[in-house]
C-alpha cells in the first residue's frame, strides 16, 4: 500500500525485462511478455511491460529493444 500511495499521480515508467544480453551467448535478449512472472514483477514494481503484447517469452535483437522505447531496462543474466 505504500508503495502504491507513493506511485499515485505519477506516470508510470516503461519498462522491458529481459533474460540475457543482445548478441550474448544463447542467441540473444528474450524479452517478458504478459503471462509471466517478470511481467508480474514490473507490474508491482508500479511500470508498464513495453513487451506486454505478446505473450511469453520472445528473442529479440538490439533494434528491437530501442523499438519497443523502454525507459528503463532490467535484465537478469545465469
Amino acid at each position: 500500500d505504500q508503495a502504491r500511495a507513493l506511485m499515485a499521480g505519477r506516470i508510470p515508467p516503461r519498462a522491458l525485462f529481459l533474460l540475457g544480453v543482445p548478441g550474448g551467448s544463447g542467441g540473444g535478449a528474450m524479452a517478458a511478455g504478459r503471462g509471466t512472472a517478470a511481467h508480474a514483477f514490473l507490474e508491482l514494481c508500479g511500470a508498464v511491460n513495453v513487451s506486454a503484447a505478446q505473450p511469453g517469452f520472445r528473442t529479440l535483437t538490439a533494434e528491437g529493444i530501442l523499438a519497443l522505447a523502454p525507459e528503463a531496462v532490467i535484465v537478469g543474466i545465469n
